[in-house]
């Protein structure tokens, strides 16, 4: 007799958290969120301030351990806080607990480049970036290899979306449509769309199972310690590309508006990244998108 997985999803409320727990669901696996927010019906819930805690022992009544924090916050010295100490006291107990450890990073840790790889020197030209990096970097020297796989994530949006780029050309068309960006408007980043990562990642922690034609999440032995689970770092940019300038228009086309744009000009624009591979991602995992972003607005517009 199986016995259930039981997972903790760290920043669990936020806005991945929650859309990967509701996917997850579909596996019988046991959920419990942590965050600072309140519980959300349905799973578990674990009070955790990563920026207080300093004790993860409850790491060790989990199979697998699924890092959402750390991700842009303000002030950034507790963006820093989370992606060194934090991150150092997590990755200590759960290389302790020896769990399977996922942690969400980011492709800002790649900095301004031509063509990247998960084997690409990573060269971070942003304060969050080079935290993002530092914390990938803390959580592989504690964590063993064959427990972790480390996800680098570009732009999320979606319906539920407070931040972000899409995020605020929807505040301000349903506002005074007027927008300001710090840059020149070549500002170029990759966006996915929120349900689109959730499918991917559920299939890059699950899919070792399925593949075997057994129910993913019906045998803990084989997912935490069969050959077939996938580790590493693994890209996973999404099927967008824009300047913040091919942004704005896709979204004036789309609503059938005008901005009112400010630009600042700017002497150097970072973190763009003209291709990213997948060809990593896609040997783990069938992609497929559902979503763009000018399907997303154009579903705003209809509404």
């Amino acid at each position: 007799m199986s016995t259930a997985l039981k997972v903790i999803i760290l920043g669990g409320t936020g806005l991945l958290g929650k859309a990967l727990a509701k996917k997850m669901a579909s596996h019988g696996v046991v959920i419990d969120l942590a965050g600072r927010n309140e519980a959300i019906n349905g799973f578990g819930f674990v009070q955790l301030d990563a920026l207080t805690c300093n004790d993860y022992q409850f790491f060790k009544n989990y199979d697998i351990v699924i890092d959402c924090l750390g991700q842009v916050t303000n002030p950034i010295a507790d963006c820093a806080f989370i992606n060194t100490t934090a991150t150092y006291r997590m990755a200590k107990a759960a290389a302790t607990a020896k769990v399977y450890y996922v942690k969400i990073s980011s492709l800002a840790v790649y900095g301004t480049a031509e063509m990247v790889d998960e084997a690409t020197p990573c060269n971070p030209d942003s304060a969050y970036g080079a935290l993002k990096l530092a914390s990938e970097n803390i959580v592989a020297e504690l964590v063993s290899q064959k427990n972790l796989l480390n996800i680098r994530l570009s732009n999320l949006y979606g319906d539920a979306a407070n931040k972000g780029v899409i995020a605020y050309l929807k505040r301000e068309w349903l506002g005074n449509k007027s927008i300001f960006f710090d840059n020149d408007g070549s500002l170029l980043r990759y966006f996915i769309h929120v349900d689109d990562a959730v499918d991917i990642i559920d299939n890059l922690i699950f899919s070792p199972l399925s593949k075997k034609g057994v129910p993913a999440g019906s045998d803990g032995d084989k997912i935490l310690n069969g050959k077939e689970r996938h580790t590493g770092t693994v890209n996973l940019p999404g099927p967008d590309k824009q300047t913040v300038k091919e942004l704005i228009a896709t979204a004036e086309e789309a609503l059938g508006i005008t901005y009112g744009i400010s630009l600042k000009k700017s002497d150097f624009v970072w973190g763009n990244v003209q291709n990213i591979s997948t060809e990593k991602l896609a040997g783990y995992t069938t992609l497929i998108y559902q979503h763009s972003i000018s399907s997303y607005f154009k579903k705003l517009a209809a509404q």
